[in-house]
């Protein structure tokens, strides 16, 4: 019904989805090596792994009408593979802050072009935004521990870590593999390039964060700001709930 192998028009491996929101609903993971085209009859779509398909069309000066001759003209690439070593050492290479301890210009411009280009899967559930000076983060493992221990899917991001960064990026308080953290990093990556941007080593992690909670299809997010305030990288999401610890 809403998915079509396209090979012939398109080249092999090229899938037409209907769109991220019906997956999404479905529970289903988007394809993920192929940018993906449009049906005919269906308002444009969804792309890539349903995470570049905005700054894709930006960067091949498509529009929503016109995205099935770019596609046929441009084709698709793979998309960059990491280790999760690799996935590390890009990590350090951005880190900032994590370095120095100062931050200067702070911005929501890089994270906001970061999900735009995903096609804001912040806003693929509902989320439970946690702030204050201390407490946070267990808070957040409160929240988290309550709303699956009431059956629901639950995806978690925390900051810092204690012994490894996967801990900062959990779904049902499992953290996130080394492989899919090293998926997740490496199409954010490839996201760099197509934004035109740099972005920060937090901001990474958050976008990569936000990716995968879309890609495993949680039912909520509970997310701790990080240092930031308003200009925290956090701050994109739309949050259902907002709490504030003590400060």
């Amino acid at each position: 019904g809403w998915s079509v192998r396209l090979s012939d028009r398109f080249g092999p491996g090229v899938i037409c989805v209907a769109h991220w929101d019906e997956l999404h609903r479905l529970r289903l993971r988007a394809p993920r090596s192929y940018i993906v085209g449009v049906r005919a009859d269906r308002p444009p779509l969804l792309v890539a792994d349903a995470t570049s398909w905005r700054a894709w069309l930006a960067a091949n000066h498509a529009t929503s009408s016109g995205v099935r001759l770019v596609l046929a003209k441009k084709g698709v690439s793979e998309p960059t593979r990491l280790t999760y070593d690799d996935a590390l050492r890009y990590l350090d290479e951005h880190a900032t802050y994590e370095k120095t301890g100062r931050i200067t210009s702070p911005s929501l411009d890089n994270i906001t072009a970061l999900c735009e280009a995903m096609g804001d899967p912040q806003h693929a559930a509902p989320a439970i935004h946690i702030t204050g000076t201390n407490g946070k983060g267990s808070t957040a493992q409160m929240i988290s521990r309550l709303l699956v221990a009431s059956g629901l899917t639950v995806g978690t991001y925390t900051s810092p870590h204690l012994e490894r960064i996967n801990e900062r990026i959990s779904r049902n308080l499992e953290p996130i593999s080394d492989d899919d953290l090293a998926e997740q990093i490496a199409a954010i990556a490839d996201l760099e390039a197509i934004i035109g941007r740099r972005p920060g080593y937090f901001e990474i992690m958050t976008a990569a964060a936000f990716r995968w909670f879309a890609d495993v299809a949680v039912d909520v997010m509970v997310i701790e700001v990080g240092l930031l305030g308003r200009w925290d990288a956090t701050n994109v999401v739309d949050a259902t709930v907002a709490v504030v610890t003590n400060i």
